[in-house]
């Protein structure tokens, strides 16, 4: 009661000194994100330290990471936790786990080498394909905020976002995405723009002892096709059609109910899984494999398609159009 009487006191102090703010001068949602996007078009050097928070059906995870960007591709990014860090010039990327000594070199190609946690490439099509609207002003970090809800256009993976703005800085300090039984928040705390950062900030210097490794061995695990075979109690099935993805391994689930096989096209992905589980695919569309039913979404620029055979679900996913997923996936029946 003491608690509600102190609001009410409070706010009317503050209409009585005139500060109440007006509604009419509130901006909508197409300025909110047009201011946030000048803002970041003034911004050349961004750095923060991002809290990654993850929730899988009542499971929690969080990460903690120091972020460093330089326009265009430059980046520098430290898991804490993991003794990780990954290393970018924009041409070259390094990634050097500290843990094991170990570290692996990969080259850019032009469409490649934005960091995961650039949020300009959020808002780069944001407009185009969601429907936002304004929520409401919240506070977040002790920040007053816009949040925006972001409600997909067509049906993905996503539910939907949220996105909190900062009206101070006009710069995003928090991003919750709802996938259904996942979801996921990206926190931007101490975040400081334009400091005058060195290039050589993003060259890595390989520490004495250290070895370097081929990224293919970012893949753990990784056995041969016939080993697979001998691991799980059910025919593996293999693709006769694999858009020009090559077989570069398989990984056995502890259990033995489920296989993983990794296709590469260079830099490129394609992951099929086979398991006795049944996952949910939210948001999906219906698709026809053949005479079996499936279904279809998309997040990311990654494409996944889940259908089962008899007993076992097959999920397929990688950055292939929607025909040639279908089309592998054709070929395995």
């Amino acid at each position: 009661m003491l608690k509600k009487l102190a609001i009410m006191i409070f706010l009317l102090n503050i209409v009585a000194s005139g500060c109440l703010e007006n509604t009419n001068d509130k901006p909508n949602v197409e300025e909110i994100i047009d201011h946030t996007q000048e803002k970041y078009e003034s911004i050349d050097v961004f750095q923060a330290t991002i809290i990654s928070t993850t929730n899988f059906q009542g499971e929690e995870v969080v990460q903690e990471m120091d972020f460093l960007f330089k326009k265009p591709k430059e980046y520098k990014c430290v898991h804490k936790a993991e003794n990780l860090t990954t290393v970018s010039n924009g041409e070259v990327v390094w990634m050097y786990n500290s843990n094991k000594g170990e570290v692996t070199v990969g080259h850019l190609e032009d469409s490649e080498g934005f960091p995961d946690f650039d949020y300009g490439i959020l808002f780069k099509d944001l407009t185009k394909t969601n429907n936002l609207s304004l929520i409401e002003d919240m506070e977040s970090s002790g920040k007053s905020c816009y949040v925006i809800e972001a409600m997909p256009k067509n049906k993905t993976s996503i539910i939907s976002q949220d996105i909190w703005i900062d009206k101070e800085s006009w710069i995003p300090i928090r991003i919750d995405r709802d996938f259904g039984d996942y979801k996921s928040r990206v926190e931007y705390t101490n975040i400081s723009v334009n400091a005058d950062v060195s290039d050589n900030e993003f060259e890595f210097t390989l520490p004495k002892d250290a070895k370097i490794v081929e990224p293919n061995t970012w893949l753990p695990n990784q056995i041969s096709m016939e080993e697979a075979q001998e691991s799980v109690n059910f025919t593996i099935l293999k693709p006769s059609y694999s858009a020009g993805y090559q077989f570069i391994g398989a990984t056995v689930s502890k259990y033995a109910d489920s296989v993983s096989l990794s296709y590469a096209k260079g830099r490129d992905l394609l992951t099929i899984v086979q398991t006795r589980s049944r996952y949910p695919v939210p948001n999906a569309e219906n698709v026809t494999i053949g005479e079996l039913k499936g279904e279809i979404t998309e997040t990311f620029g990654n494409k996944m398609i889940r259908y089962n055979d008899g007993d076992i679900y097959i999920i397929i996913a990688g950055t292939v159009s929607e025909e040639e997923l279908i089309k592998i996936a054709e070929s395995m029946i």
